[in-house]
């Protein structure tokens, strides 16, 4: 992904803003995302400005990615939903990933997104405690 600088008529737009819409445009529109992109943009600060990028509107589509048997896609779709987070559905696709996922990194990641909900039952916070203290130091 060639990061360019933009110009209009009256002032500069930011250039990884500008690449960040274009991903975000290019998904919205069905295109598919290659393994290795996913893995590229799925750092800072490429992946803080594509999150940024992310509508209520996309849950479905970021639903999607996250389901998808590609770990770096569903990796960088994880990091997508701390936008939507408070959508409604959110947290419980996440929770429903976090349990079923049987790939460690997929479980820990989606451990992080899981950590932002303020209003996790005792019995969540159990669930999230017990994984993290059978896997600390893996």
């Amino acid at each position: 992904m060639g990061i360019t600088y933009m110009m209009t008529k009256h002032n500069t737009v930011d250039p990884l803003q500008a690449e960040a819409e274009r991903v975000m445009d290019d998904l919205r529109t069905s295109k598919t995302i290659a393994s290795d992109l996913a893995y590229d943009l799925n750092r800072t600060p490429f992946i803080d400005a594509i999150r940024a990028q992310v509508r209520p509107e996309d849950k479905e589509l970021v639903f999607a990615l996250c389901s998808s048997p590609d770990r770096n896609i569903a990796l960088f779709a994880i990091n997508l939903l701390k936008n939507i987070e408070h959508e409604q559905g959110v947290k419980d696709f996440i929770f429903k990933m976090w349990r079923e996922s049987k790939d460690y990194v997929i479980k820990s990641k989606t451990t992080f997104r899981l950590m932002d909900y303020e209003e996790l039952t005792i019995n969540e916070h159990r669930e999230i405690y017990n994984f993290i203290k059978e896997h600390w130091g893996h």
